[in-house]
């Protein structure tokens, strides 16, 4: 991109050191056929950079998704914290999730956020008080999070 992108100055020093400087009123009738051929290379260069540009975006985001697709799966099939869970949440980016864990023959209540460590693994960065029921939970702490509970059959 940074070669391209000379070029297109290059070209243009180029092409005002072969006509001398002069103004366009002052042009011959050769300066003319070097500045269309410097606007046709110039075309042609900036429809390579376009194209470059292009690709190079398309690649980009195929990477972007391809991550955000691994973390998805990783937060389907990482075991849950607990063999008590009612919810399972995450957010739009997969970066973590939420998980609602209750106990055996109790109504009560509590919450681990698990998020994405530097080995990519799911790590436990907070866990909650508890909470006498789910009807307690905090609204704003999954209000903006999609409940994947249904991707856990065992629950």
């Amino acid at each position: 991109m940074i070669l391209g992108t000379a070029m297109l100055f290059i070209n243009i020093l180029l092409t005002v050191v072969m006509t001398g400087g002069r103004e366009f009123s002052a042009f011959r009738r050769s300066d003319w056929y070097l500045f269309a051929g410097m606007g046709a290379v110039e075309l042609l260069t900036l429809g390579m950079l376009l194209f470059t540009a292009n690709r190079c975006g398309k690649r980009w985001l195929s990477l972007e998704w391809l991550a955000y697709r691994l973390r998805g799966a990783v937060i389907r099939s990482y075991p849950l914290p607990s063999n008590h869970v009612s919810r399972v949440y995450t957010n739009e980016n997969n970066s973590g999730r939420v998980v609602v864990c209750g106990f055996p023959n109790s109504e009560s209540v509590y919450y681990c956020v698990q998020e994405f460590g530097e080995d990519e693994k799911l790590e436990t960065v907070y866990s909650s008080q508890f909470y006498a029921s789910q009807k307690e939970l905090p609204e704003d702490e999954f209000s903006k999070l999609m409940d994947i509970s249904f991707l856990f059959p065992k629950m």
